[in-house]
C-alpha cells in the first residue's frame, strides 16, 4: 500500500506485478534476494539518465521513494550493495548524507504535558 500510494503520488507508471508472498517467483528474488519488499527496477533506468528520478533536481518522487529504498538497504546492507544499481546505491547514499534528511532523523524527547513548545524544523 505504502509503495503504491507513493508511486501515484509522484505520479509514475511502473508494470505491475502481484505476487503471492509465500511463493515468489525467481525473476523477483533475482532482483531482490531477501524478496522482502517491492522491487523497483525502473529506478535504476531513470537514474542513468538523470541525478535524481525525474530528472535533474529533486521532486516528490525521490522524496516519497527514498524511505522504502533506504528500508529495503537496511534489510541487508551487504546485499543491497552487491545488487548491480550502482546509480540506485550512490543516489540513496546522497540522501542519506542530505542535510534535510539528517534534520528529519532528529530523535527528540518525548513529549510530556507542561513541556516547553519544540518547533520542527527549528
Amino acid at each position: 500500500m505504502r509503495a503504491r500510494l507513493g508511486l501515484l503520488f509522484a505520479e509514475l507508471q511502473v508494470e505491475l506485478r502481484e505476487i503471492i508472498l509465500k511463493n515468489k517467483p525467481a525473476q523477483m528474488l533475482a532482483i531482490s534476494p531477501k524478496g522482502t519488499v517491492p522491487v523497483l527496477q525502473v529506478l535504476e533506468a531513470l537514474l542513468t539518465k538523470n541525478s535524481y528520478l525525474l530528472g535533474d533536481s529533486a521532486t516528490i518522487a525521490d522524496i516519497g521513494i527514498m524511505p522504502f529504498i533506504r528500508q529495503f538497504a537496511h534489510v541487508d546492507r551487504d546485499v543491497f550493495y552487491s545488487l548491480p544499481y550502482p546509480k540506485l546505491q550512490l543516489w540513496l547514499q546522497h540522501w542519506l548524507e542530505h542535510s534535510f534528511f539528517l534534520q528529519a532523523m532528529t530523535k527528540f524527547q518525548p513529549w510530556q504535558e507542561g513541556d516547553e513548545v519544540v518547533f520542527f524544523p527549528s
